[in-house]
């Protein structure tokens, strides 16, 4: 479960990240997270293979669960982890203001 609140999407000082060109650059909290379960799931590849995860966003417009709970967006079900999903969540890392405006 990650947090969508605005908060999440403010560049955080302590929150950092080397840029392809070699530079440091401020991330926010949403891409921190994000990169965070794009790792446990390639780790789960490889260590766990029958281990399954799931990506839930809360605090969202936008709602799409099974439940139809408002301001809760399943983007992954409960799934053993693969490639496609590692590409989504690292997709959104890159980009967590698209994701925002959306």
């Amino acid at each position: 479960m990650i947090d969508c609140a605005p908060e999440m999407f403010q560049l955080n000082p302590h929150l950092s990240s080397l840029s392809e060109a070699g530079e440091t650059t401020e991330m926010c909290a949403f891409s921190a997270a994000l990169r965070c379960v794009s790792s446990t799931m390639q780790n789960k590849i490889i260590s766990s293979e029958s281990d399954r995860v799931g990506v839930l966003f809360y605090n969202t417009s936008e709602s799409k669960n099974p439940a139809s709970f408002p301001g809760i967006f399943l983007m992954l079900p409960l799934d053993i982890p693969d490639a496609p999903g590692i590409r989504e969540i690292e997709r959104h890392a890159k980009n967590p203001q698209v994701f925002k405006e959306k």
